[in-house]
Order: C-alpha cells, then structure tokens, then sequence
C-alpha cells in the first residue's frame, strides 16, 4: 500500500552491492570511470513521447480517481487515544491511489534515465497535483445561504483530511525524486506551488464549515433581535429563548463535524467558528440600536450562559475528548469582549467617553467608542435632550409628569397608609395643573394672568 509516509524504495542498497567502499581498498582514484547512465543520456531528447504517453495515463487515473461514487472516504490514520492530536481523520481514496500511480511512474522512468526525462516526468506530477486541488475545490460549497446537510459537512471534512495528506506527502515523494535525479536537477524539484494549493483548500474548507454553523443560528439571533431591549424592564432571572435554540444548533452542527476531522483539526475548527461567532455576536448586539439597562444585564446573563456553551459542546459533540487549555482562554478572552460591552450598558450610572476608554481599554478605536455609547437607552437623557429649558428646568408638562410618578411611587411603596403624603402629592399637583391650565380628573383650575388657582370640585 502507499501510506501518509511510504517506504523509502530508492534509498535501499541493490542486492549483491560489495559491503566495502573504495576508501576501504585504499585512496580512490582519481579518475573513477562513471557507467550509469551513460546509454540512456543519448535518448533523453527524443522520449517526450513516452512523457506524455504517462502524463495521460496519470490524468487518466485522475479522472477515474476523482469520478462521481467512485472516491470513497477512508480513513487517515487508526483511532489513537494516546496521542492527545490524534484520533481519526476522514479523506479521499483518490489521493493515496495518485501517489502510488505517479511513484510507479517515477519507479519506470529511473530504470533508463535520471536526467532531463526524470525532471520532465517531474513536471507531470506538478501539473497532476494543480489539477487535482482543482477538483477538490469543485466539492466546496461556493456560497451558502443556509446550514450544510449531512454529506456536504462530510466532504468539507474530507477536502481537509485530504490536502493535509498531500502536504504532507509531497515533501516525502520530493526526497525521493532528489535521491534519484541527477545531481544538476535536484534543486529544481520543488512541490512549493502545489503545497500551497492545499493550504489554501484547507483555508476554505474551514470557511465553508464556520459559515454553515454561522447560517444555523440565523433564526436565534432573529429573535434576539425583535426583544424590545430598549424597553426592557423585567427582572434578570433565567436565559432568554434564543439562547437554548443556539445550544441546540450549537450540538446539532458540531456533531459531524467531530465525526470526520482528527482532533487537530477538530480544535482548529473550534478556534474559528468561537472567532467568528464573537465577532457576529458582537454585531448583532449593536444591532439591538438601543438598551436599557436591565435589557443589558439580561444580555450579560445570556452571554455568560452562551460561553458555557461554546465551552461544553465541543467537548460533548467530540464523544468527551477534551478540549486544550488555550481554547478554554481562547473562549474567555474573546467572550469577554462582548461582556465588557455589555457591563459598559448595564452601568446605571451615567456613563461617558472618558468611562467607556477605562472599561474597554486604551486600544479600542474611537469610533467603537461612540458605538457603544449609542446603545445606552437613558430614558431621562433622551428625555431632556427632546424638550425645552423651561421643561427642563422642572415647570411644564415634565414637573407634572414627574409629580405623578411621585404619587405613583407613594401608593405603591406606602400602600396608601400615609395620607400626608399622599395629600403633599395631590398639593404638587395642584400647582402644576394651575400654571398649565389643565384639567385632572377632581380638580377644576383656570389660568390667569400673573396667578392661577384650582379648587375641588
């Protein structure tokens, strides 16, 4: 078979090769004669034709390789407990099988030549290797509107598993190349280009399993969005709805997910989708346009209950593998973004610029600043702002608003068991109602110039 790191075939001695080297004998002379090779050199400018006699039956492999329920899903290496990075990853059959066929190509080629021909054999599987990343491209998503079912999770998966098996392979089938050409082509074979390609496969598939999980919780975060956080004025107590559906699309999605990638890749996976998903839930709490204080500290208390997710599902949806220390800081450091945020919004007392730089930190931007300030529903701050000098300077229609509220706050807190107070209050009244020329329900008044009067009626 051809594994992640095949034998080296080349670098073993030829059987009958004498034990002894010259150095043994005594000193080498001086002009030793060279015999490999020699024949074969004369042909090497007219085999093209047998190099791209094997550059179609390599693509012609490729093709069948690659062919629509003919590329199986296998695993990448055995279910190793041992080894914290370990574990089962999934890829495709297909890339094993094109190692193996572009070896015995180089296997036949070293046979009669080590020159030009073994280099231009060389630039074959350059260009096999292009044109497989190209097909591995082919089975990711190329946008998403919605969460990956079953099977295209898988293939993500396996597009991942399998350019880590290229870019691991290359290198090795390289060494072989450089072991067997001659030594004016050996700093020529390079698989850099073609590395790169799967590193950037890899990059992709990572996008596209980050964005589907992303596209899960669209509904949860709609109906954050339609709380009136603005108006706001329960008491902070259990987690909001929208906090349980994003748990249950959370273990829905990550499942998978586990299933198909080794743990290395299963924790880089979690990486980015708690990076993206900080920064998304980060917008869609600006989204909120405007927050009450209590709406805050009720935001506050479901994202702490969010963390604890983002913590214990990775953990459960891997079948209990452990996470790595660093995730756990990873989760805490950038879930604390988003509650100083929310602390800055729960402060009940006013808040400035000045506040706001303290509690965030010195390398927020300004404008981040000026955000975050504008999500602060300060009900009597909007209030001033909308009325007049004389509203605010207590007369008006805010003076008699203000002494109802008193009234309002006397009855219940008292539970009307202080009839002066209560009597104080209905004086206040009086007086407001008289300057405004209103009339309340049990009080006739009248507006007269330079005095005003109400009496009961």
């Amino acid at each position: 078979g051809f594994g992640l790191k095949y034998p080296d075939v080349l670098g073993q001695p030829a059987k009958g090769a004498a034990s002894g080297s010259p150095a043994d004998a005594g000193e080498e002379p001086p002009h030793a004669p060279r015999f490999r090779g020699i024949i074969s050199e004369c042909f090497d400018a007219y085999l093209i034709s047998w190099v791209q006699h094997e550059e179609r039956q390599l693509l012609e492999v490729l093709d069948r390789a690659t062919a629509s329920n003919s590329d199986k899903v296998t695993s990448q290496y055995d279910e190793s407990p041992e080894e914290e990075d370990g574990g089962a990853g999934c890829l495709y059959a297909s890339a094993p099988s094109l190692f193996a066929a572009m070896k015995v190509s180089m296997n036949k080629c070293t046979g009669f030549s080590i020159q030009n021909t073994l280099f231009d054999v060389f630039k074959v599987f350059q260009k096999v290797m292009a044109q497989y990343a190209e097909k591995l491209s082919k089975r990711l998503p190329d946008r998403l509107s919605g969460p990956l079912d079953s099977a295209s999770i898988e293939a993500a998966c396996c597009v991942i598993g399998t350019a880590e098996y290229c870019d691991e392979t290359m290198p090795v089938f390289a060494e072989q190349l450089q072991r067997a050409i001659s030594s004016d082509f050996k700093d020529r074979i390079d698989f850099g280009n073609e590395r790169e390609l799967q590193t950037n496969l890899q990059v992709q598939a990572y996008q596209a399993l980050v964005q589907s999980v992303n596209c899960s919780l669209d509904e949860s975060f709609s109906k954050m969005n339609r709380i009136s956080w603005e108006r706001f004025s329960q008491d902070v107590g259990d987690h909001s709805p929208y906090v349980g559906e994003i748990y249950d699309q959370l273990s829905r999605q990550f499942g998978p997910v586990a299933r198909s990638l080794s743990r290395i890749h299963y924790r880089l996976f979690c990486h980015k989708f708690v990076e993206a998903f900080v920064k998304r839930y980060v917008e869609e709490i600006h989204r909120c346009r405007k927050i009450s204080v209590r709406g805050a500290q009720q935001l506050l208390h479901d994202t702490t209950l969010i963390r604890t997710h983002l913590l214990e599902v990775p953990v459960v949806a891997g079948n209990g593998g452990k996470m790595q220390t660093s995730y756990s800081n990873f989760v805490l450091r950038e879930m604390g973004r988003a509650e100083t945020m929310l602390k800055v919004l729960s402060s009940p007392d006013g808040v400035d610029a000045s506040v706001v730089r303290a509690m965030l930190g010195d390398d927020h931007p300004e404008a981040e600043v000026r955000a975050l300030l504008a999500l602060r529903a300060d009900g009597a701050g909007d209030a001033g702002a909308a009325l007049g000098d004389d509203d605010r300077s207590g007369t008006g229609v805010a003076s008699l608003g203000s002494s109802m509220l008193s009234l309002s706050d006397s009855l219940i807190q008292k539970g009307q068991r202080a009839p002066e107070d209560l009597k104080k209050n209905f004086m206040d009244m009086r007086k407001n109602v008289g300057k405004l020329g209103f009339t309340v329900p049990g009080f006739s008044a009248t507006k007269k110039t330079g005095s005003s009067s109400a009496a009961p009626q």
